[in-house]
């Protein structure tokens, strides 16, 4: 009997360990989903930084030939 006993022990060990990895693995696929999905979302707002950026730019030297030709005047 105690042969069965460490036996069935032991296949509960494998079968719990095994759990927890597939457990681990999906919080790691998760985890990755989350990052990838933040990396887009940055991405997406550099993009519009840089078109504010050059809507200022382009205002900007607006701004600076208007003066320079109000000067000449």
């Amino acid at each position: 009997m105690p042969g069965l006993f460490s036996k069935a022990v032991c296949l509960g060990g494998i079968i719990g360990g095994g759990l927890g990895v597939a457990g681990s693995e999906i919080d790691r696929q998760a985890d990755t989903s989350s990052a990838e999905a933040a990396v887009e979302q940055a991405e997406l707002m550099v993009e519009m930084a840089e078109g504010d950026a050059e809507i200022a730019a382009g205002a900007a030297f607006s701004c600076v030939i208007h003066f320079i030709s109000k000067g000449a005047e």
